[in-house]
Parts: structure tokens; sequence; C-alpha cells
């Protein structure tokens, strides 16, 4: 998890080990996380990708992660 470069936003970047197509889902800290914030899947660069999976709910991230991929999801 680090901190977005041109915001207060958090980043976090998830891999998929298993090589299964998965919906995630992890619980974050209010600390970390306001309650109110929105997720957006993003490319390495920081940019919003056309598709975007990701959810937050009551401090709850869900996103589907492909088998061996790589998801990077801005938070905030």
């Amino acid at each position: 998890m680090v901190k977005a470069e041109d915001s207060d936003a958090v980043i976090l970047r998830l891999h998929e080990m298993e090589g299964k197509a998965v919906r995630t889902r992890m619980a974050l800290d209010w600390a970390l996380v306001p309650a109110n914030a929105l997720a957006c899947e993003i490319d390495l660069l920081e940019r919003p990708l056309t598709s975007n999976t990701a959810l937050m709910e009551n401090g709850m991230l869900s996103v589907n992660a492909s088998a061996f991929g790589l998801v990077t999801v801005r938070i905030g």
C-alpha cells in the first residue's frame, strides 16, 4: 500500500498467485481509508482503466483478479 502521486488516495497492488481467476475481498481499516472512499482500478501509471470491477462497501474492497494477474486499485 502506497500513497498516490497526485492526491491523498491510497494505491493497492494485488497479485493473484494460485492461477485462478477470482473475486477478491479484503477488509481495510477506517484509519487508512475514509468511510465514503471510492475505489477505481488503475494502470501502473495511476490512470483509470475503462473497465472497473473495484468496489468499496463498508470498509470492504472487492475486485476481480485474473489468473496470475496484477490488479492496481486507487482508493479515495
